[in-house]
């Protein structure tokens, strides 16, 4: 462009040429040449993407899960350290609401509650096909939540306690049903009111005797009010109405590197079953057509014995090397993204504890034992207390909680004060007991954590654990014995205190 200014000497105008300058993105991140050509630029909302992507992203999510063996190996992970070998167990809080003992434990209470929710778990009790117990329907909840996104179940009011849930199809639910009913829409199987909370679902059935069955498209469907259905999964997106699988930015990876093991497998067997080749020379015996290729020599060895070729015939040997010097390099790199992905760490994942030390190995664990936290404490939130809410207020509702001495049943009336719960997920073992026991006793000793707190950390229940240390050391008193810790806290000489002054 020119820029005209004016000359102090002549007092006229001049022009000058100045180049044009070249606009720069605030980000690098936004900038478009041709070395991101071929990234997306294009923002849409992520229900918009879910509508056309989320059965491709399932069913290859299913397909990973049945045959890759790093996936499974990853569900197996979620089910033994979210869920755990004796699932996440009910613990009752219920405090006496009148008189004097105002907001202390009402043991009682709390034991008949317990002692109902475990015969609710029972399989055929809460499962409304009466194939799952409620450690089962756990860990099938955490299959459905990380393999296809979502858990979905369905309240049904039948079985011994009047409720019971059956396990729903993420698939059932028509993710390109779109349709309008009254001022509520229906999107991904979703019926929204007009602010956008969820008031029905809708799934395919070809039950017609169904009470709410009717068609849409060609389909038939049937619609669940939302108080009859639990449908959870983990938010990640404003106004998100469906989930969709928790490996959806590993499962390109996995299948690459799946591509690639199988290549080298194959090239790895077909170099070790052939030994070489035999060239034919002029003078040696030649072959026309297709049907001479079966008078093609073959050398069958033997140990310790020698072989003659025609005349002019000459052996090329044959030594590939697969899989090549870079292929524990190449897995082991991909494994560590695709462990990145899922959110684990890549030695449990991969089972590959080469090369690590102590430190790094405790750093690891502790990290990834955070994560499984994270888990516990969302299904506990969304899906179990929910669970729990629903049982009770049936249970109460049918009297089956019952006062062991009078058979009084707890009053139905006191719903809110009976619901007061909180559930105990799983724990794990300190990885440096004695070191990590030392700070736990440091930190009660300092007043920076309770023993209740350590001993929830371990997965215990403080109350039960004091109840059992009460009973055994009146059974140590009645025989006689004094154990170590008994010792210590009654020593034969008094502590020697020290003069203030």
């Amino acid at each position: 462009m020119f820029w005209p200014f004016k000359n102090k000497n002549t007092e006229k105008h001049s022009k000058i040429h100045r180049p044009k300058k070249r606009s720069r993105s605030a980000w690098d991140a936004s900038k478009f040449d041709n070395l991101v050509s071929g990234w997306s630029i294009e923002s849409r909302p992520i229900n918009a993407q879910l509508e056309d992507e989320l059965r491709q992203l399932r069913a290859r999510s299913r397909q990973l899960a049945k045959n890759d063996p790093y996936l499974r190996r990853f569900f197996q992970l979620c089910r033994s350290n979210i869920v755990g070998s004796t699932g996440i167990q009910l613990r009752s809080q219920v405090v006496r609401g009148l008189g004097k003992r105002r907001g202390e434990p009402d043991e009682l209470v709390r034991g008949i509650i317990e002692k109902g929710w475990q015969q609710f778990s029972k399989p055929s009790v809460c499962c409304a096909q009466e194939r799952l117990s409620m450690r089962d329907m756990q860990n099938l909840a955490i299959d459905s939540l990380f393999r296809d996104g979502e858990i979905i179940l369905v309240e049904y009011a039948q079985g011994e306690h009047g409720i019971s849930f059956k396990f729903m199809d993420p698939e059932l639910m028509d993710v390109n049903q779109n349709e309008w009913r009254g001022k509520n829409r229906v999107r991904m199987g979703v019926e929204l009111d007009p602010i956008g909370r969820a008031v029905a679902y809708h799934f395919h059935s070809t039950d017609t005797t169904h009470s709410n069955y009717y068609l849409f498209g060609g389909k038939g469907y049937v619609r669940f009010d939302k108080k009859h259905v639990i449908h959870k999964f983990m938010t990640e997106y404003v106004n998100q109405i469906r989930g969709y699988p928790h490996s959806a930015a590993a499962m390109l990876r996995m299948r690459y590197l799946a591509g690639y093991e199988e290549a080298e497998l194959v090239a790895a067997r077909t170099g070790s079953s052939s030994m070489g080749f035999i060239e034919r020379g002029e003078n040696g015996r030649g072959f026309e057509g297709d049907d001479d290729y079966d008078d093609e020599p073959v050398i069958e060895t033997d140990p310790g014995s020698w072989h003659y070729l025609d005349n002019g015939a000459k052996v090329h040997t044959w030594d590939p090397s697969h899989p090549n010097g870079a292929y524990k390099d190449y897995v082991k790199g991909v494994l560590r993204g695709i462990a990145s992905g899922l959110g684990v760490d890549y030695n449990t994942l991969a089972n590959d504890l080469e090369g690590v030390n102590f430190s790094s190995l405790r750093g690891g664990v502790l990290e990834s034992r955070e994560l499984w936290k994270v888990a516990q404490e969302w299904f506990i939130e969304h899906v179990a207390s929910d669970i729990f809410c629903r049982w009770i207020s049936a249970a109460l509702v049918r009297g089956l909680l019952v006062f062991p001495s009078t058979g009084q049943p707890l009053s139905s009336g006191e719903l809110e004060r009976f619901k007061e719960h909180r559930f105990q997920a799983r724990r794990w073992a300190w990885v440096d007991p004695k070191k990590d026991l030392e700070a736990g006793v440091l930190a009660v000793n300092n007043g920076l954590r309770s023993r209740g707190d350590i001993i929830r950390e371990q997965g215990g229940d403080p109350l039960q654990v004091w109840e059992e240390l009460k009973k055994e050391n009146e059974i140590l008193d009645e025989y006689g014995i004094k154990t170590e810790l008994a010792l210590m806290a009654t020593p034969d000489k008094p502590e020697e205190v020290e003069d203030e002054t």
